[in-house]
């Protein structure tokens, strides 16, 4: 009797919740930036509030808020720990089907790390810098 080989291509499958969840980290970094400009503009904007009275003219108060940029940082610090458990999710689905299926398992894991890296820094950087 044979011994059942399993499904193929468990590779495919595998690359592509890797990437999936790369692509998911990669958006929650950038939704840092999104967020970091909208806390910027709500910090730089001005209220006109109605007079009270008949002959009185409206008056325009500055926000209260100021700019912080540890809001946009912590959906950075999201991203990167999610890319990081992609990356370590990776390794151990591909350990088991090392032998049957070889693939460039470095070079995913390089793209990965790279990726992160650039998008992180460059997000980081820009809500460090207009804060």
């Amino acid at each position: 009797m044979q011994k059942y080989p399993g499904p193929k291509d468990q590779h495919r499958v595998i690359e592509r919740k890797y990437f999936l969840r790369i692509v998911v980290g990669l958006a929650i970094i950038k939704t840092g930036l999104v967020a970091s400009i909208f806390g910027i503009a709500l910090g730089q904007a001005t209220i006109l509030t109605p007079p009270i009275g008949a002959g009185e003219e409206a008056v325009e108060v500055q926000s209260i808020g100021q700019p912080s940029p540890v809001f946009g940082i912590v959906f950075v610090v999201a991203g990167i720990a999610l890319n990081l458990y992609a990356i370590n999710k990776y390794r151990s689905d591909y350990e088991e089907i090392r032998e049957k299926e070889p693939r460039p398992e470095g070079v995913l894991v390089a793209i990965g790390l790279i990726s992160t890296l650039i998008v992180a820094g460059f997000v980081s950087y820009v809500i460090i810098a207009f804060s």
